[in-house]
């Protein structure tokens, strides 16, 4: 049983039935009961069996949003800020699969088609996620310092970092790689403003194996 936030019920509760529906990002929901007792409101009823299918742990920290009728979708981060791969896909076994090299291309070519990579495997390829929040589409987001050491191997302060998407031209934004932090600075706003982007939007980045430093955008709302 979760107790629902007492603040939370009223500003938003006034319609929200007595079932309500929890949808992880992969597209997976569960549906649970809602119990008043009291003036308190509680997910009782289905709420273990979406625990134990999640394997939310008590360290997570879970991110429930509103989206009227009952509907609620949540995203989970574990201790080191990142969403867990298996909350974003449900093809675990892609994880024992290698994949093909991508036929040999010149990686200063402007028109190379990333579209190759649409069939990869997701866990093929590195990844971060992250959640949008407001300072994040106004001054850029803040990116993983641990996962950028780990693999972007240019060592300038200020880096160009292509960022393509399936629906539009690449962009290009400027990244400040510090030793504490990296934070897109420059251009940002652009491809926000090109995608519609807006808090709460979950934004996925792979990074493509070229020699120009180049993610793949994939935004799920």
């Amino acid at each position: 049983m979760q107790l629902i936030p007492n603040q939370w019920i009223l500003l938003h509760g006034v319609d929200m039935p007595l079932e309500c529906e929890l949808e992880m990002p992969h597209g997976t929901s569960w549906t649970v009961g809602v119990t008043i007792v009291g003036r308190r409101c509680y997910f009782e009823r289905g709420w273990n069996v979406f625990v134990n299918q999640t394997r939310i742990e008590r360290s997570d920290t879970v991110v429930f949003t509103y989206h009227g009728r009952g509907k609620f979708k949540v995203m989970r981060f574990r201790t080191n800020g990142l969403m867990p791969m298996t909350d974003i896909h449900l093809e675990p076994e892609f994880a024992e699969q290698g994949y093909r090299t991508p036929d040999s291309q010149s990686d200063d070519n402007d028109d190379y088609n990333y579209s190759n990579y649409n069939d990869r495997p997701i866990s093929a390829l590195p990844a971060f996620t992250i959640v949008l929040l407001a300072s994040d589409l106004e001054s850029g987001p803040m990116l993983p310092v641990i996962w950028w050491k780990t693999n972007i191997r240019d060592d300038n302060l200020i880096q160009t970092v292509k960022l393509i998407s399936s629906d539009s031209d690449p962009t290009y934004v400027y990244v400040l790689a510090e030793d504490e932090v990296v934070k897109v600075c420059r251009g940002w706003r652009w491809f926000a403003r090109s995608k519609n982007l807006r808090v709460g939007d979950l934004c996925r980045f792979e990074l493509i194996p070229v020699q120009e430093t180049t993610l793949r955008v994939s935004i799920n709302r």
